[in-house]
Formats: structure tokens, sequence, C-alpha cells
């Protein structure tokens, strides 16, 4: 017999699957929801994570920050992660948003002890200026944690955060 979680979480992946998602792992949960590494053929990045959250649950005070920092796609910094789309359903909101392919800063401080002083500078300057942005923007994030900071390095790019 399915726990209520694991019933909610074959719920969530029968729903991201009927939408034509390619499910191949799930790489995060919360209180509020979960996080599986999707691939659909219709989306220009080749991963994105699909956030599902029950529609009771879904604040659309995020989803609005996140319009408000992403409307000009050009000014957009680097070291803040963009919703691509949302759709609600009858009980969930799917989330799409682009994949951090390095977990958390949680993550890394737990499996890497001793970071050497200037990777520790880079990743700062980077949270500080992602924060900055987004301060500049009117929006204050209220959950500021190391589960929360997204690490992501694209080939080449020099980027941590």
């Amino acid at each position: 017999m399915l726990s209520n979680q694991q019933f909610l979480e074959q719920e969530m992946r029968q729903l991201l699957e009927s939408q034509g998602f390619q499910i191949f792992k799930k790489i995060g949960h919360g209180a509020f929801g979960q996080v599986f590494l999707v691939h659909h053929p219709d989306l220009e990045e080749e991963f994105v994570a699909a956030k599902v959250i029950m529609n009771e649950d879904f604040d659309m005070n995020e989803w609005n920050a996140t319009g408000i920092l992403s409307q000009d796609r050009s000014q957009i910094s680097p070291f803040i992660v963009c919703n691509i789309l949302a759709k609600q359903f009858d009980k969930m909101t799917v989330i799409l948003m682009k994949f951090s392919n390095l977990g958390t800063l949680f993550d890394l401080i737990k499996t890497q002890k001793d970071i050497p002083i200037p990777i520790i500078r880079v990743i700062m300057r980077q949270i500080l200026q992602g924060l900055s942005y987004i301060h500049s923007k009117g929006i204050i994030h209220r959950d500021i944690k190391g589960g929360n900071i997204l690490m992501h390095s694209p080939t080449g790019s020099g980027r941590v955060v």
C-alpha cells in the first residue's frame, strides 16, 4: 500500500507524463511540492526542472516576482534562475524552470568540507550580485539559505551560482 506521499508523487509523475514530459529523476522536494528533472521535445532546453505544487499551496506572489525579474530578457541577471512557464491543472500547478546542474549550496558545503577561499569568494560575489539584482527590482527574498541557492556551471562560463 502506498503512503500519502508516495501516492502524491505518483500523481505528479502521471501529470507530467500526460503532458509529454520524460521524467529522468526526482531532484528535490519540500513542504509544498516536488521537483523533477524532465525533458520535453518542444522545449529549447535539453533538460528543465519541473516543480509540481498542489494548487492550494501555490503562491501566486512567487510567480509574479519571477515575472517582474524576467520582464526585460536582455537585463536578466545570470545569477537568477528564471521560470520558463507555469500551467495550472485541476489539482496541481507545474512550474518549469532552468535546470541547475550542481545542486544546492547546502549540498556543496555538505560534500566539500574544504572549499578553497578563492572559490568561496566567487560564489559569494555571485550570490550577492543575484540578490542585488532582485533588490533593484523591489523584491525581497525572505528565505535565503544554502538549500535555496542553486548552483549551476554552464560549460565554459566560469559561473557557479
